[in-house]
């Protein structure tokens, strides 16, 4: 993590975007990505995201203050009030901070995936995401994104970008052993467990527990069967080795 960035926390003041930049030119390095990036793009017009195919990571450093449309999943944009959000003014900077943080780290993982899906070794990890992606492509191309604006966070791929992120962010910011963080990590720590709790619920019937990968398989079937009665070719051009159900971890470890 740059100077600049600990400074910010520190002195509880918004990161200046070169610093963000620098600190994701530092991500993509440690995680040996930056042949899948080609540009960098800060914008506050649209959502943070990596878009594959022109290998572009943008990303919103006012996102916090975006009204979250899905009221029922617990998210971190709760880390400041409605009236905040309102009046677009925050009181306490290291919530748009660790919120970034966060942020940035979820797209990261998404790069990540990308670079799984199309190296060469096979494993369990590459499996389930490969398999996740062609939910989203059927859904993307069939369905107009019906099912990713419904059940987003209960994608696998978002799911993975989502505890991925928050592991690594939670596990940095715990060694700055910074006192001024302690209450905004107490608040943050509460919020994640909330919203793993969420991601655990059964997709079809969110008072019982489930686990995301069957959650994941239950999508996939879901959507491949609406497009089978739909007519709906559903040869993806996507060559990653077969996908089978027994493919899914059994050992304790991989789950």
């Amino acid at each position: 993590m740059t100077k600049d960035i600990i400074k910010a926390l520190k002195n509880n003041t918004l990161i200046e975007d070169e610093v963000y930049l620098d600190y994701i030119g530092e991500r993509l390095e440690e995680e040996n990505l930056s042949n899948h990036i080609n540009e960098v793009i800060f914008t506050t017009d649209d959502n943070s995201g990596y878009i594959q195919e022109e290998g572009l990571l943008y990303f919103n450093p006012d996102i916090i203050s975006w009204e979250n449309i899905d009221k029922k999943v617990p998210s971190l944009d709760s880390l400041i009030t409605n009236k905040e959000r309102k009046k677009n003014l925050i009181k306490e900077a290291n919530t748009a901070n660790i919120y970034n943080l966060f942020e940035i780290n979820h797209e990261i993982r998404h790069i990540m995936q990308n670079k799984i899906m199309i190296s060469k070794e096979d494993s369990i990890l590459k499996k389930l995401i490969i398999k996740d992606t062609i939910s989203l492509l059927l859904n993307d191309n069939a369905f107009k994104n019906f099912y990713y604006e419904k059940y987003h966070d209960r994608f696998f791929l978002e799911y993975d970008a989502n505890i991925t992120s928050y592991i690594y962010t939670l596990n940095l910011l715990n060694s700055l052993n910074l006192d001024i963080l302690n209450e905004l990590l107490i608040k943050t720590n509460k919020i994640i467990a909330e919203h793993l709790l969420y991601c655990y619920s059964d997709i079809d019937n969110t008072k019982k527990t489930s686990t995301p990968i069957k959650n994941m398989y239950r999508l996939y079937n879901h959507i491949t069967k609406r497009c089978n009665e739909h007519n709906i070719n559903i040869d993806i051009d996507i060559d990653y080795g077969s996908i089978k159900k027994e493919d899914k971890p059994k050992k304790e470890i991989e789950k």
